[in-house]
């Protein structure tokens, strides 16, 4: 299992979302945050839906606050409180039985 956080700074230029495909695809992480995205909650959906993975996206206040928390679908992650500057989860690894 992988984790992965990013500090995007910019999925707003379509350059950066595609190399964000590319990194994703590349690594392939379990769980991955993104942050200063400074793109809309409808953006970050679309991102959601075309990587094929489940998650949260906090609702921005125009361009601050951009916060998203993906995580491919066979881990069991129960959102506990959500933000415009956190996201707050607890974690199931199918594979450990720990949460976390």
């Amino acid at each position: 299992m992988s984790i992965i956080y990013l500090n995007c700074h910019g999925l707003d230029d379509p350059k950066a979302v595609s190399k964000l495909y590319t990194f994703l695809r590349r690594h392939s992480p379990s769980l991955f945050f993104l942050s200063k995205t400074k793109c809309g909650t409808l953006e970050m959906e679309n991102i959601k839906k075309k990587s094929k993975v489940d998650g949260v996206v906090a609702d921005a206040r125009g361009r601050s606050g951009e916060v998203t928390l993906l995580w491919k679908k066979w881990l069991d992650v129960s959102l506990m409180s959500i933000s415009m500057n956190h996201v707050n989860v607890t974690v199931k690894n199918f594979q450990c039985l720990p949460k976390w």
